[in-house]
């Protein structure tokens, strides 16, 4: 009787899979295309990185700095440390 039960289960269990499978071919989004852009010049204009250290011990340390690639200047930044009190 255990044996049925579980054979059941594991039965019930890929079929549930097999309709969750099916269920995602049919709800598929649509095909999307990207979007030229108005102005090529633009594109890819600023550049963002993030960063962090451990620097061992309770000090953290970590920001990220956005860069105009057109300038070359810093657009927006932050630095930040993290020190963990015991």
């Amino acid at each position: 009787m255990k044996k049925n039960t579980l054979m059941l289960m594991g039965i019930l269990a890929v079929a549930f899979l097999l309709f969750l499978n099916l269920a995602a071919l049919i709800l598929e989004p649509a095909m999307v295309f990207a979007q030229k852009d108005a102005d090529p010049a633009a594109r890819g204009r600023y550049q963002i990185s993030s960063w962090a250290a451990y620097t061992g011990g309770t000090t953290c340390h970590y920001g990220y700095y956005v860069v105009d690639t057109m300038s070359g200047k810093i657009v927006d930044k932050l630095l930040e440390e993290h020190k963990q009190s015991d």
